[in-house]
């Protein structure tokens, strides 16, 4: 893996008409410190914020993250909130931080597939760019580069002009927090080792190493996630893009746009997008933290996936899925715990007793999340729009739901249980369109292949209305003229769920988009913004 002892400053340039400097970060971040406006910086490889540093991103700072060297070499530029460690990432809706690649096209012909740059070497990247290469996303500000070359433009075609998908070109952002999680398995009354917790130190319910980096660093405590303190803060993160990541930091696993571990109440996230991202948008392993304002945009498999007794809230989650034919799953996959619905503590859950828990007492944190005003389009070659397994229970109200290839909601053998003792709305309060192909009024084997949450679905009234509640916006059509709001009557068509905790911003409609203003809460910041009406 390519580490370098020192951060150096190279010298300025010309990207996208804006002089910067170009900083290469090449060492973990142990001391506070602040990355301005004025610099471009270049993560070589994964870099962890640790030893109860903070690190300060100026809102307009772009930051890019080289390419995975060739080989089995796990080390593209990622950036890792340690447990020790905090990211105070705070943009503005006109000046935006932006993660993105610094992968380098070596004759600005918009494709990298003949490249043959090193990046496991070091890169004067000054050299490269004054000797005419450029970064494949050359001014990510203000002409964000395109899901991938040659996309077509004909809903649901797969057939791609070139050859290229704009994914996977460095790491992501990881940010890990000590709040608590489900990853411990229960044997008596002792927390045993799983396949994601193998360290016999980490005998906390609530630790564990976090899904994605290498297992050949499992002794590190860098990887560690989960605690006991569920107000726990890992810092801010808002008016953040970050476009084109996903590429494998450890064998066959690619990672999240954002991946949260175990973070707390006490963050703040808000106005975050992920664009064109090789694996899910947003994935939440545990934790408690309150998100708004999430944009999952064109990525390459689940938008939003929640596991571990995730109990965090949400608002106005919006996830538009890519109508190529091949890209896309999930709307929502979530998870519980790592283990059946008996390893759950439920005796805590509407003052329900449960007997045969299995979990000696231990408390392990019952997966609920509570999110309003989602609205979720998927691709028509994705699978079913949510999907819940391993005793997953949630309260989605006032929510749209389009494009679903089968069912609503997938519900495994495992999820089961949250399902009988009928502890969650699930879906309510909310509208569903173009399920399995059904533009009418959807009988029940499209709501749920699992009997007793399609008796739920149908006693919280939930809306099956047969038309389009859209103007513009279909999983079939995405390109042009987009406009993610739910029109004026199709939210007026249905009984809002009130909003209880105080997190949650008063809505008087459904989805994720307001249709009584003219404005979008996504304009000027996101790659979105670039699309929409």
């Amino acid at each position: 893996m390519k580490k370098f002892i020192t951060t150096a400053c190279l010298a300025g340039f010309t990207a996208g008409g804006l002089s910067a400097a170009l900083v290469e970060v090449t060492a973990d971040i142990t001391s506070d410190t602040t990355w301005t406006a004025s610099n471009e910086y270049i993560l070589t490889d994964i870099i962890f914020v640790k030893d109860n540093a903070t690190l300060t991103i100026e809102p307009g700072t772009i930051v890019r993250g080289e390419p995975r060297s060739s080989g089995a070499s796990f080390d593209p530029g990622t950036l890792v909130v340690t447990r020790s460690g905090q990211l105070d990432a705070d943009g503005t809706p006109n000046a935006p931080i932006i993660f993105t690649t610094a992968l380098l096209d070596s004759d600005g012909d918009g494709q990298y597939s003949d490249e043959s740059f090193d990046y496991s070497t070091a890169i004067d990247y000054s050299t490269e760019i004054s000797g005419g290469a450029v970064f494949l996303d050359d001014d990510p500000a203000g002409s964000p580069l395109s899901p991938g070359f040659g996309y077509v433009t004909t809903p649901g075609d797969s057939t791609h002009v070139g050859v290229d998908e704009y994914r996977g070109l460095w790491g992501g952002i990881i940010v890990l927090g000590n709040a608590p999680t489900s990853i411990g398995a229960i044997s008596g009354n002792k927390v045993v080792a799983t396949t994601k917790n193998p360290r016999a130190d980490l005998d906390d319910v609530f630790e564990g190493f976090i899904e994605g980096l290498d297992p050949n660093d499992i002794a590190s405590n860098d990887g560690v996630y989960g605690g006991t303190n569920p107000n726990d803060s890992s810092g801010t993160i808002r008016y953040v893009s970050i476009r084109h990541g996903g590429t494998n930091i450890a064998a066959d696993n690619e990672i999240n746009g954002l991946t949260m571990g175990g973070v707390g109440a006490g963050t703040l996230i808000e106005f975050v997008e992920v664009y064109c991202n090789d694996d899910d948008g947003f994935e939440w392993f545990g934790g408690t933290v309150n998100t708004r304002f999430l944009v999952s945009l064109f990525n390459n498999d689940d938008s939003f996936d929640i596991d571990e007794g995730f109990q965090g809230l949400g608002q106005f989650w919006f996830s538009l899925q890519l109508d190529d034919g091949s890209n896309g799953d999930h709307g929502g996959e979530h998870d519980g715990t790592d283990g059946n619905f008996s390893s759950v503590d439920l005796g805590s859950v509407n003052g329900t007793t449960i007997s045969g828990t299995g979990d000696a007492g231990l408390g392990i944190p019952v997966a609920y999340p509570t999110i309003y005003n989602a609205t979720y389009v998927n691709s028509p070659s994705g699978d079913n729009m949510l999907k819940f397994d391993d005793s997953f229970g949630c309260d989605y109200f006032n929510s749209v739901f389009v494009g679903s290839p089968d069912v609503l909601v997938n519900v495994t053998s495992d999820a089961q249980g949250r399902v009988d003792v009928a502890d969650c709305d699930f879906v309510s309060n909310s509208l569903f369109y173009n399920i399995d192909g059904n533009t009418g009024a959807l009988p029940n084997a499209d709501l749920a292949d699992y009997s007793p949450l399609q008796t739920i679905l149908v006693a919280n009234s939930n809306l099956f209305d047969g038309t389009n509640p859209f103007a513009t916006l279909t999983n079939s059509a995405v390109r042009s003229s987009v406009d993610p709001r739910a029109t004026a009557s199709a939210s007026g068509s249905v009984t809002l769920e009130p909003t209880t905790a105080t997190f949650f911003v008063p809505a008087g409609y459904i989805g994720a988009f307001n249709p009584f203003e003219s404005s979008l809460w996504t304009d000027t910041w996101s790659v979105f913004s670039t699309i929409s009406i």
